[in-house]
């Protein structure tokens, strides 16, 4: 049968005063499930209704490629829980960063804040991507001096407000909130629908939120409006003995769903005017008039208007890609010794993307690592036992382009 797949937009920027960059996110209508693997023979991009003249260049990423993760805590620790639903709330809480033989369970460019709320608000730990670090500051929430009150609507618009829904040529940020709780907002009068507005990205996309109600006393209603009523957004537990399952089942789903996001990449020689792009999917099948209406709606293209005047011709630009090490809180690239480091490099707007790239080393602390070329666009190297950092470049030697990444131990 052919596809059942729906697009949907995150946003769009122009980058470099002339390059356009669409996020997006497919999801099949079905299963709701993230759609990954999809290339550029998988899309139809046209301008002003017409195919790409053969001066224009677009490319398809996958947002796993430079992807920054921000996950958001916020864990209920109103005196309607116990000391003893505390202790297991930090222990499902510790559970989804950190694998009981000690190493880290954060997925790859995932950063995570921790946050406790009753009648006040309170952060535990600012992002980060030491899973160690994480598990000290849970251990760290205190068992006294909590409020009756609970300010849940407040913990989630704090929550939202933590991270920004960011994408660019070669990287991207998205975010996502988990918050448990055991009853509902009773700090004030507020109702879901007056914080609304506060839960959508400056292009009025809605931001991702994952609810976890203990017990009979959560709205769920409330729950769903919230998390925006999209299935399997609220995960419902009927005593606390439930809870590290149900946070992990939050967690997994919301990592899965990063899957699904995909940028467009496009630009054209010098131009002006008021412009459209439609992206579409090669094979799907339209949207059913149940499907148009139902919450969330359901589109099979996307089009982005854009004004050209500012357009210049666009230079031929070095992306080059690391992967087999972490990026840690600074932005540097943390490798372990004996592991297997690979760089990928490629030339955007460049129609031949004749690379011929090549790894060097500067500022080296330690023995310096042999790189082994494995392409024109492909080396890669093992981080030496005495290696303690240094600063890695990709030059493209036809255009004299690089790129540079700090590489720290740890």
């Amino acid at each position: 049968p052919a596809a059942a797949l729906k697009i949907k937009s995150v946003g769009t920027l122009i980058e470099d005063s002339s390059v356009l960059v669409m996020a997006l996110r497919v999801t099949d209508r079905v299963t709701n499930l993230p759609v990954a693997g999809l290339t550029k023979n998988d899309f139809v991009l046209l301008e002003n209704g017409k195919a790409l003249s053969s001066e224009s260049f677009y490319y398809i990423r996958n947002n796993t490629e430079g992807l920054t993760i921000k996950t958001v805590l916020l864990l209920d620790v109103s005196t309607s829980l116990s000391d003893a639903d505390i202790v297991k709330i930090k222990t499902a809480a510790k559970a989804i960063v950190q694998k009981e033989d000690g190493t880290s369970a954060l997925a790859s460019g995932q950063k995570v804040a921790v946050y406790t709320f009753d009648s006040k608000i309170t952060k535990i730990s600012d992002f980060t991507t030491s899973a160690t670090n994480l598990v000290a500051a849970i251990d760290k929430i205190s068992l006294t001096n909590r409020a009756s009150s609970t300010n849940l609507l407040g913990a989630v618009t704090t929550g939202v407000q933590q991270w920004s829904t960011q994408f660019g040529l070669n990287k991207s940020e998205y975010g996502y909130a988990i918050v448990l709780t055991d009853g509902i907002h009773t700090s004030d009068n507020k109702t879901p629908a007056d914080i609304e507005s506060q839960m959508v990205n400056a292009s009025g996309v809605r931001k991702d939120l994952y609810a976890i109600a203990i017990g009979k006393d959560p709205s769920i209603p409330d729950l769903e409006t919230i998390t925006g009523n999209i299935a399997g957004r609220v995960i419902s537990i009927d005593d606390i003995d439930g809870v590290k399952l149900a946070m992990k089942s939050a967690q997994d789903n919301a990592i899965q769903q990063m899957k699904g996001f995909y940028r467009v990449l496009y630009t054209s020689p010098k131009r002006s005017g008021s412009n459209t792009l439609e992206l579409s999917l090669v094979t799907n099948t339209p949207c059913t008039t149940e499907e148009t209406s139902s919450q969330g709606g359901c589109a099979t293209s996307i089009s982005e208007k854009f004004n050209a005047d500012s357009f210049t011709n666009a230079s031929i630009k070095l992306i080059a890609t690391v992967t087999g090490g972490t990026v840690n809180d600074n932005g540097n690239q943390l490798v372990v010794a004996g592991s297997t480091i690979r760089v990928q490099g490629e030339l955007l707007w460049d129609r031949n993307n004749l690379i011929n790239m090549e790894l060097g080393f500067k500022d080296v602390q330690g023995t310096q690592p042999t790189p082994k070329r494995e392409a024109s666009d492909k080396s890669s190297f093992v981080v030496p036992a005495d290696f303690v950092g240094g600063t890695l470049i990709a030059k493209d030697t036809s255009t004299g382009l690089t790129s540079e990444f700090i590489l720290v131990t740890k």
